[in-house]
């Protein structure tokens, strides 16, 4: 596919302003230094962790220190604390990333898997350009390595990647090692575009070592059949966590010990390879996890902050000091802001943004979206400190003010009234006025490697999909969720 991007020719040296910020003005303001960055001699490193909610890393004011490693790649870059993901489970935020397009725009919306096989799931069409399409045009040699069956190459997820491999729901020691087996194509290539996709913070919660011997300490007696639970069997659980919480503290120990097991491979990652030297490493993941936080567990069921709160961090290929940003930003925003560092000029079809262009964080964004079309459609809207729902099938709204209330606790739609019916006419016109992708659904079943690997993980079963069950009898803020292998 011919690229749609051209590059800037007027200038070999793309030009950086690290800026400052000002929590108490939202002011953005210029930083004395700039830095420069030649366009032909840095890599471009993409990490997405699934399943991570943004508030269990330590350097998003976690009281573990589940993350040292991306700590360390923080204190070196630009940490958003408000990134919204634009789904609550995989398929239609990766492809977000990938292409900076909702997934009304996109088209992948839709998908589950069973038996290890992928179903129902939109085609990510050849029509887009996508991340590492653009980066391949440009001359990157493009590398995906990726632990998430939703994301194989037949899906379109392998598009413009040189080396692509998709290893199942496998951890993030088995990703290393494929991308590891090219070290000398890494090694060898004038400049690389790396995507790893690490998936061990999704269920199932393994307990990893050493780290859960600090996290879950005397609450593992009793408690460690809990890993080996499907997820089914863990929301049958739901009374028995809130009647006791050392349950569900054990449950969110192993979860912690995942993301800590994760970040100690993703430092293995970049050190081994020596891309913590000029680089441009981004750092997200495509959704986040529940634990109760509105009675229900998992993800792909609502669009709530624990849900749709992301870890967004970038390093840039040159050191430069700590920078905290608290606008609010999107996973849309990713591409451009890859592409504008290295100097490749941007389509306007794209609805992200080039964060780190001069003074584009202190132009505040109106609306930003994410929606969900799983078992039911949801939608959100979120204009500064307002959050609106809208559920499709119920027609039931919800309006928080994540400001006051980031627990989403207190459903404001009736008190204020006049700002919901702003936000929903917005949502409205959001809906009618985008471009609606195309809808190719396909179904993929992994090779027989693969196959054998997922059902010794516990990962394939031979049972028919679950039907829509509905929420414990005593759960009151919650809804339906459908009961699938994987999401």
């Amino acid at each position: 596919m011919s690229s749609k991007f051209k590059r800037q020719f007027c200038s070999l040296l793309f030009i950086i302003t690290i800026i400052s910020f000002c929590p108490e003005t939202l002011a953005l303001s210029l930083d004395s230094a700039q830095v420069k960055i030649s366009q032909d001699d840095f890599n471009i490193v993409l990490i997405t962790i699934d399943t991570l909610r943004a508030d269990h890393l330590s350097c998003y004011g976690y009281e573990r220190k589940t993350s040292p490693n991306i700590d360390s790649i923080a204190k070196e870059g630009i940490r958003f604390t408000n990134a919204l993901a634009t789904s609550s489970w995989t398929s239609p935020s990766m492809a977000s990333i990938m292409t900076s397009l909702y997934p009304i725009s996109h088209g992948v919306r839709h998908g589950f898997t069973k038996s290890g096989k992928a179903y129902n799931q939109e085609l990510l069409h050849e029509k887009f350009d996508t991340l590492a399409e653009v980066l391949k045009n440009h001359g990157y040699t493009t590398f995906g390595a990726v632990a998430n069956v939703h994301m194989v190459e037949e899906l379109g997820f392998g598009q413009g990647f040189d080396y692509y491999h998709c290893e199942g729901f496998d951890k993030a020691s088995k990703i290393n090692n494929i991308v590891f087996s090219w070290k000398d194509k890494i090694k060898n290539a004038n400049k690389i575009f790396l995507w790893v996709h690490y998936f061990d913070p999704h269920h199932f919660y393994n307990a990893q070592s050493p780290w859960i011997n600090d996290y879950a300490g005397e609450l593992w007696i009793g408690n460690t059949h809990l890993s080996k639970k499907s997820m089914k069997e863990l929301k049958k659980l739901i009374p028995n966590f809130k009647q006791k919480k050392s349950t569900l503290e054990y449950l969110t120990a192993l979860y912690d010990s995942e993301i800590s097991y994760a970040d100690h491979h993703i430092g293995k990652l970049i050190y081994k390879l020596g891309l913590d030297k000029n680089s441009l490493i981004v750092i997200t993941s495509d959704h986040g996890e529940e634990f109760l936080d509105h009675d229900s567990l998992c993800h792909a069921h609502s669009l709530y902050q624990e849900l749709i709160h992301v870890p967004f961090i970038i390093k840039l290929p040159s050191s430069s000091k700590e920078l905290v940003v608290d606008e609010p930003v999107s996973i849309i925003d990713i591409m451009p802001t890859i592409l504008g560092v290295a100097g490749i000029v941007l389509l306007n079809e794209f609805k992200g943004e080039n964060l780190l262009e001069q003074d584009k964080l202190s132009q505040q964004r109106d609306y930003l979206f994410s929606e969900l079309t799983k078992v039911r459609t949801l939608r959100t809207i979120l204009n500064n400190n307002w959050k609106y729902i809208y559920d499709y099938k119920t027609r039931k709204e919800a309006l928080y003010n994540i400001t006051e209330d980031p627990g989403e606790l207190v459903n404001l739609v009736h008190q204020e009234a006049s700002i919901a019916k702003e936000l929903k006419e917005e949502l409205i016109n959001w809906v009618s006025t985008s471009p609606k992708g195309p809808s190719i659904k396909m179904q993929v079943k992994p090779s027989k490697d693969i196959e054998e690997k997922l059902k010794a993980m516990g990962y394939i079963s031979n049972g028919e999909q679950e039907e829509l069950k509905p929420p414990p009898k005593d759960c009151t803020s919650c809804k339906p969720t459908s009961y699938k292998n994987q999401e």
